[in-house]
């Protein structure tokens, strides 16, 4: 297996930063910064195929597939959308429930 290091931003659909996200690759973890920059060094995949998995809070969930560079450096961008509450269900005793998607 051989070592990288995987940078990149994560952003919204208005290309905004995304501070906070949780970011994999390779076996490796770390957060985002306040501008939605990540760094992974020492990722490890011995097919050179690397999986970028973010996660956060009230986004949706978002995936990244890249390859290693010849430098041993990749960088990437993944964009992630937020979730949005569709509807509110209100019951003729006045309790209410969100439906969200």
């Amino acid at each position: 297996d051989v070592r990288r290091i995987i940078s990149g931003r994560v952003v919204n659909q208005n290309s905004e930063g995304i501070p906070g996200a949780s970011v994999t690759a390779g076996g490796v973890k770390t957060t985002t910064d306040a501008q939605g920059v990540f760094k992974i060094s020492g990722a490890t995949d011995s097919s050179g195929i690397y999986l970028v998995t973010v996660k956060k809070a009230g986004y949706y969930d978002a995936f990244r597939r890249t390859s290693k560079a010849k430098d041993g450096a990749t960088n990437v961008a993944v964009a992630i959308g937020p979730k949005y509450r569709l509807l509110q269900f209100s019951s003729s005793d006045g309790t209410t429930a969100p439906l969200d998607n």
